[in-house]
């Protein structure tokens, strides 16, 4: 990274925004560029093997030290980051700040009791950032993430997720060898049904980050599910972290 490509800067915020940023991230994604605008912090990134992508955005701030047209990337290794800040257990408030030191880039989490430093990568090692796909999902509803993360800990133990709306409402449901189930996860109705397969393991992880909020999930069958949230449902101040998720597509 070229020095005209940085600019130093930092922002404070409560350190479980700082600490959600992370976990949002690092359930798909080992490593990620972290741009930052006058008008906050944004990061998109797509998962090794292309099954899911991650955007994560954050706007609010108890104060933001970032006045600049031009943008500055950081390149960071998201899962480090993040199983350092849950051992660190942070209190209050966390400041951020990013600089140079003797040429190299930081990264710097300062909170009550602790300070937290970490080296920036090589941005030109990282994947380039993803291109959203243009998708057209005609049904969206909302879902209490407490209902989502029952509903799959129940299909956990059944076998393969399909995720279906139809005139009755909005249901999780699982197929094992010797034993089904349908649990019911929001009461939004289509006359048209719609349904798609997709992966446990994935929406494991995503409605862990979403517990606690109420989830507006995007759908049509056999098309990428999308899943988002913000602060307005029950993620930390200045939050919204939005998923898509591939269809698991049935071949037989």
């Amino acid at each position: 990274m070229a020095d005209t490509d940085f600019i130093p800067g930092s922002f404070t915020v409560k350190s479980e925004v700082i600490l959600k940023f992370f976990e949002a991230l690092s359930i798909l994604v080992f490593e990620c560029r972290l741009h930052i605008t006058r008008k906050g912090v944004h990061v998109i990134a797509v998962h090794d093997e292309n099954i899911a992508m991650v955007e994560v955005g954050l706007d609010k701030f108890t104060t933001f030290l970032y006045d600049h047209d031009k943008g500055t990337i950081l390149a960071l290794s998201v899962r480090d980051i993040h199983q350092v800040l849950k051992a660190a257990d942070l209190t209050d408030t966390a400041t951020v700040f990013w600089y140079k030191e003797e040429g190299l880039a930081k990264f710097r989490i300062e909170s009550c009791r602790c300070t937290l430093i970490f080296n920036c990568m090589d941005s030109e090692g990282i994947r380039k950032d993803p291109n959203p796909p243009t998708l057209r999902l005609d049904t969206k509803f909302p879902v209490l993430g407490s209902l989502l993360v029952k509903g799959i800990r129940l299909a956990d133990v059944v076998g393969d997720c399909y995720i279906e709306v139809n005139q009755e409402g909005c249901f999780l449901d699982a197929y094992g060898e010797t034993s089904k189930c349908r649990y019911l996860i929001g009461f939004d109705t289509v006359s048209t049904p719609v349904r798609s397969k997709y992966s446990l393991d994935y929406l494991k992880d995503i409605a862990q980050v979403f517990e606690g909020t109420t989830i507006t999930i995007e759908m049509a069958s056999d098309h990428p599910i999308s899943l988002a949230a913000d602060d307005e449902s029950g993620l930390p101040l200045g939050l919204k972290v939005r998923y898509l998720l591939a269809p698991r597509i049935d071949t037989e």
